[in-house]
């Protein structure tokens, strides 16, 4: 039967002419169309026995540690293409403190660049694409490094190099700060701490809470030993200016944590969980004016193209569910703990409350004392006339006699509204 078919098309090859032309055609096309793939399966298989690659983005923390490397070396690319952004770091100051700068950089556009590192050439890849959702805000770029060669520690050494710069510029007194942007975490300006000293709360309060963090950090196994999932939740309340964020940054600074400001109003059910996994351990996850920003089991929220917002059920999923996070501190903070959900702050998820209020005679003692310099006996007299406000005003008062406590206390007029 095949020797049949060989020589049937073998007659029609031979007589004729209209099957013998398609079949020289075909055979034409296919060669054309080998001829144009073989380059590109040759350069791919080149590729993979001559050339080594690492890919980084910008959804990863080491994006801005390229971003700082590629900055101190932009003299050596070959490039004529740059995008220009600015650069938060920070500075040690001759008298010993640190202060933060910001710095304009010049970093490769999207296309490939090349550089050398001693002797050993390299290149670059950049690619940019344009958000497509909602929730998707920033522009996600990608950068891949390449280099000739058969062994990734090439690569690999070439990221250590990145790691090892930005250990070498971290500075252990400034606070990192990290804000949600879309589906990652964006680095902004490190704060600079404040001492325990200048953190005038309620006698005791500040004591409770570091301590309580404190012990909470260091002991992981004690969670583990009696199957407690390892996380701690606190909710700071009370009138607007009493110190609550600046209590969160001090108690990051004084436990060498970061702190991750998370924005509820450009999250949704997806995306949470992904931010929540990338969050490092020995951090703070902050979320400030809980009840304004967190969702409620009666909002009604409109639908933006085929995506949904977060849900009341999605948040709390992420902070006590199957999937949260542990081995973070979350930190919330409110004008009005009434209009919370209860299920929000229900213990597990909010295991401490501490209430913030106007300052006592005490607290009120204290700031002046640290303020004007004065022993804080001499202060007593002044500060059982200006309690009874908040901290930031009663700050704001004094900044504007800042030479004489006296003239502080005849221009007081009472309890300030808060």
């Amino acid at each position: 039967m095949i020797e049949q078919g060989w020589n049937f098309i073998a007659h029609q090859l031979a007589h004729n002419q209209f099957f013998s032309g398609g079949a020289l055609a075909a055979a034409l096309g296919f060669g054309l169309a080998w001829l144009r793939f073989f380059p590109l399966w040759l350069w791919g298989t080149l590729k993979k026995q001559i050339l080594v690659s690492g890919k980084i983005n910008n959804t990863d923390e080491i994006w801005g540690y390229a971003k700082s490397w590629i900055w101190r070396r932009s003299n050596s690319f070959w490039s004529k293409h740059w995008t220009v952004q600015t650069l938060w770091r920070a500075e040690r100051l001759a008298d010993g403190t640190t202060t933060t700068v910001r710095d304009m950089v010049f970093l490769p556009a999207p296309g490939r660049h090349f550089f050398f590192v001693g002797w050993r050439l390299y290149w670059v890849d950049v690619t940019q694409n344009e958000p497509k959702e909602r929730f998707q805000d920033k522009v996600f770029e990608s950068a891949t490094f390449w280099t000739f060669g058969r062994t990734p520690t090439l690569i690999k050494g070439l990221y250590q190099q990145m790691w090892d710069e930005h250990k070498a510029d971290y500075k252990e007194d400034v606070v990192k700060v990290f804000i949600n942007g879309g589906t990652h975490w964006d680095d902004v300006q490190p704060l600079l701490p404040r001492s325990p000293d200048t953190v005038f709360l309620p006698q005791g309060m500040w004591e409770e809470i570091h301590n309580d963090a404190a012990w909470f950090i260091k002991n992981r196994d004690w969670y583990r030993k009696r199957s407690i999932p390892w996380r701690r939740g606190f909710l700071l309340h009370g009138i607007p200016g009493a110190g609550k964020s600046t209590t969160v940054l001090t108690l990051a600074a004084h436990l060498k944590m970061s702190i991750y400001v998370l924005n509820l109003g450009i999250c949704n059910d997806a995306v949470l969980p992904e931010l929540m996994s990338s969050i490092e351990d020995r951090a703070i996850l902050l979320i400030e004016d809980v009840d304004t920003t967190a969702p409620t089991r009666d909002r009604k929220e409109s639908v933006v193209g085929s995506v949904t917002p977060l849900t009341l059920a999605g948040l709390l999923n992420v902070l006590d569910g199957v999937t949260a996070r542990e081995g973070i501190i979350v930190c919330m903070t409110t004008n009005h703990p009434e209009s919370i959900d209860a299920a929000l702050i229900r213990p597990g998820r909010i295991d401490r409350q501490f209430h913030l209020g106007v300052t006592n005679a005490e607290q009120a003692a204290r700031f002046l004392a640290a303020f004007y310099e004065i022993d804080p006996t001499a202060a007593c007299g002044a500060a059982t006339t200006m309690q009874g406000t908040s901290m930031a005003q009663l700050q704001e008062h004094c900044l504007k006699h800042r030479d004489s406590l006296g003239a502080a206390v005849a221009t007081w007029k009472g309890a300030l509204v808060v």
